[in-house]
């Protein structure tokens, strides 16, 4: 979500006058709220990945009634995916464009399918368990954060970086 430029004589007016939209664009256009966003993403979903991965490793904990923090902490991130989807939704530019992106398909198939199968399916179900490994998926999202950075070179290089991590982390989740 890059930063808009909105002209600044619609807020001499009063707020009732103003649309929500637009409201919300210029709360989300500014570069420190994007950047906030940006990192709490960035964090959530490498917790998510990295508490997956460990599920791998330990699922009898998981499996286990110990682990039932696990279910509930998979239904409060992809909750706040979900929202944070629709905001990105709402304040884009340019709607149909925006759900075209690579990102924005990560997004919707990581939320939908695992909400509609964490209301219908056991944890132990197949489907269940696919939708939780294409949260791997997410580490894309790191690309976010790093266009923040200003130098080129260092930007161009961590991309590289992360798509390389994107790639071998997905690869092993299937595996």
């Amino acid at each position: 979500m890059h930063p808009e430029h909105i002209d600044d004589s619609e807020w001499l007016k009063s707020m009732n006058s103003v649309p929500v939209k637009r409201q919300l664009m210029r709360i989300f256009s500014n570069k420190k709220t994007v950047f906030v966003q940006d990192c709490l993403n960035c964090f959530v979903s490498n917790m998510t990945c990295i508490l997956y991965i460990y599920n791998t490793y330990n699922w009898m904990y998981f499996r286990g009634p110990q682990g039932w923090w696990y279910s509930l902490y998979l239904l409060v991130v992809h909750i706040y995916f979900l929202l944070d989807f629709c905001v990105r939704c709402f304040t884009a530019n340019h709607f149909v464009p925006f759900l075209e992106t690579f990102g924005s398909m990560i997004e919707l198939l990581t939320t939908i399918p695992f909400g509609i199968m964490f209301l219908f399916a056991k944890f132990d179900n197949f489907w269940f368990r696919f939708f939780i490994m294409t949260d791997l998926c997410r580490i894309y999202f790191n690309e976010r954060l790093i266009r923040l950075i200003e130098g080129n070179m260092y930007r161009e290089m961590l991309i590289i970086l992360n798509n390389a991590v994107f790639l071998v982390i997905f690869a092993s989740g299937l595996i």
